[in-house]
């Protein structure tokens, strides 16, 4: 990892572990890295339009987040052709854009009550808040290489917290 991803990997497990949500440091497997190449390619061409035009990037990040817990969720359920899926991004993002990804996985893969998708909303919408301050902190910017490199290991971690938070819950 780069030193900035390592960054971010480390205060987002730091902020977990506080919480209690998170235990222990997360591996990465190679099944989840070529899942996270995967989806992220056809993600970054409509997540980095969102911070360039400055609309809504912690709603991207979060999105991201959501989009790791479903992985591993569905992975956990013995489905992962569909994981594999070249369309799994897209099939999420066609039922209302960025701020829908959430509601969707809450509703139709995680199978959240109610009073879990807020904690869940709200555990999201704080770790890519937090994912953007540093982002900003560390003087990334929009429409720059170095900005969307940064931006692009944002949402990398934000998908393996995903992933890892829903894979403690599941054991």
């Amino acid at each position: 990892m780069e030193p900035f991803e390592q960054l971010l990997h480390e205060e987002l497990l730091n902020y977990l572990k506080s919480l209690g949500i998170l235990h222990s440091d997360i591996d990465v497997c190679a099944e989840m890295d070529d899942l996270w190449e995967k989806i992220a390619r056809p993600y970054v061409p409509d997540a980095i339009r969102q911070w360039d035009t400055h609309q809504s990037p912690a709603t991207t990040m979060g999105s991201m987040m959501y989009i790791g817990m479903a992985v591993a969720k569905l992975w956990q359920q013995g489905e992962q052709e569909r994981c594999k899926m070249d369309n799994l991004y897209q099939s999420l993002y066609n039922r209302g854009g960025f701020t829908e990804i959430g509601r969707v996985v809450s509703k139709e893969v995680l199978q959240l009550t109610e009073e879990q998708d807020q904690a869940t909303a709200k555990l999201v919408s704080d770790c890519a808040d937090h994912t953007f301050a540093l982002l900003k902190r560390q003087d990334f910017k929009p429409s720059t290489r170095n900005g969307f490199k940064g931006y692009l290991r944002c949402i990398r971690q934000m998908f393996i917290f995903g992933a890892a938070i829903e894979k403690e819950k599941g054991f």
